[in-house]
């Protein structure tokens, strides 16, 4: 429904293909070739028949078997998004369209369902349904990224976040992340989820991430990839990667002595860094942090 690139909808106001209102004064036909226009229906024109108006005056495709049984096929049938329900949980496409619309807006189901009085399971089940659609597409769009794959070293970055917990009697599991991504490529992140042991209830967290789990994603992602890793100063990324130069970051103050007296330095978040390669060449790329 966008027109523009993701980076010029993120640098400028949103231009949608569709409104509310074109969505809403739609017929029935209308609404059907709309959504087919964009995308969102299959065109199943040569498969079945046609798709044209019933006596019931609602789009129906007819299967070209005529003489055996009389087949007609809703357009949306099967889809992963739109229903065909009836009662309380049944909405025309216009209806469905636009929730579907606002949702990728970023409006809330609570304000969907005012807006537009959709009943709330039927609302649930849909952006369940966006979500299932997001991970297929990103699981599918992760086979197709590489790291590394350019002439020069990339610098790559890690890091692992902690999202939700869970208590079982005393003990809390924790549901932690793990991401890869190049530098200033943010379409390339890719993420794994961790699974680090169980804690006592009162820890404020899990741990960093284990050799054991960063090992054999290291080694799938970045192995043999001609990259420099920036990550945090856990123990388990300094595991030695064939191909991978490591980078630590450490933010935080240092006592130092100076003068014969110590003092505390503040931290240097960003300064200058030069590495030496492998073939004995120096590579200073950017403003690296303090590592």
């Amino acid at each position: 429904m966008c027109r523009r690139s993701s980076l010029q909808c993120r640098r400028e106001q949103t231009e949608w293909e569709r409104s509310v209102p074109e969505l809403l004064a739609a017929d029935d036909m209308g609404i059907t070739w709309l959504l087919i226009q964009d995308g969102l229906l299959p065109k199943m024109e040569g498969v079945l028949g046609k798709v044209q108006l019933r006596d019931s005056g609602l789009p129906r495709h007819r299967c070209f078997n005529r003489t055996q049984f009389q087949c007609f096929v809703i357009p949306h049938h099967l889809h992963p998004l739109f229903t065909a329900t009836r009662g309380a949980q049944g909405h025309s496409l216009q209806v469905q369209s636009v929730a579907l619309l606002l949702m990728v807006s970023n409006v809330s189901l609570s304000t969907i369902h005012i807006l537009t009085k959709i009943n709330h399971k039927a609302l649930d089940f849909m952006w369940k349904s966006v979500a299932f659609l997001r991970k297929h597409f990103v699981e599918a769009k992760e086979k197709e990224i590489q790291f590394g794959k350019a002439g020069r070293r990339q610098d790559i970055e890690a890091d692992e976040a902690t999202f939700d917990k869970m208590m079982t009697g005393s003990l809390a599991h924790w549901e932690q992340w793990a991401g890869i991504v190049t530098r200033g490529c943010p379409e390339s992140l890719v993420l794994m989820r961790l699974k680090p042991p169980p804690t006592t209830c009162r820890a404020p967290g899990p741990d960093a991430i284990r050799k054991i789990d960063w090992k054999p994603i290291a080694g799938k992602w970045l192995k043999d990839r001609n990259v420099i890793l920036h990550t945090d100063s856990a123990g388990s990324y300094k595991a030695k990667v064939p191909g991978v130069l490591h980078d630590s970051v450490a933010h935080q103050k240092k006592r130092v002595k100076v003068k014969g007296k110590y003092v505390w330095q503040p931290p240097i978040f960003v300064k200058l860094t030069t590495h030496k390669l492998p073939c004995g060449k120096k590579s200073c790329q950017g403003r690296n942090p303090d590592h």
